[in-house]
């Protein structure tokens, strides 16, 4: 049954690909990164639990409960309302806060330079 599930990751219905050794290969990666997404999920549950609204809800040790970062439609997992108490340097911009700034910052240059290039 998994085998009929697995066959559309089949990349570009390629004749020695299985289903098994797709099966393997996650089995492998996420071996490879499950103590790093454990220690991601500690801090998260550790920055999470400062907050005096959800001491209470969020085990020291234990999950973090699907309706604190349930999302919209099945499967969804959003923690975006939990960034500004998770950042881990909330003092420094972050790419996107950066790329927005340098890009209002060349803007505002442009706007300055423009006017005095064209006269």
């Amino acid at each position: 049954m998994s085998e009929m599930w697995l066959t559309k990751f089949n990349p570009g219905d390629s004749p020695n690909w299985s289903a098994k050794e797709y099966k393997n290969d996650m089995i492998r990666l996420w071996k490879e990164i499950q103590s790093y997404y454990n220690i991601l999920h500690a801090y998260l549950r550790m920055k999470i639990r400062q907050n005096p609204l959800y001491t209470d809800k969020i085990e020291p040790n234990g999950s973090i409960p699907a309706n604190l970062v349930q999302g919209y439609g099945l499967s969804k997992t959003d923690l975006s309302h939990f960034y500004a108490a998770t950042k881990p340097y909330p003092n420094v911009l972050s790419i996107m806060e950066s790329g927005t700034q340098a890009l209002l910052n060349a803007v505002r240059i442009y706007s300055l330079v423009l006017p005095k290039i064209q006269t």
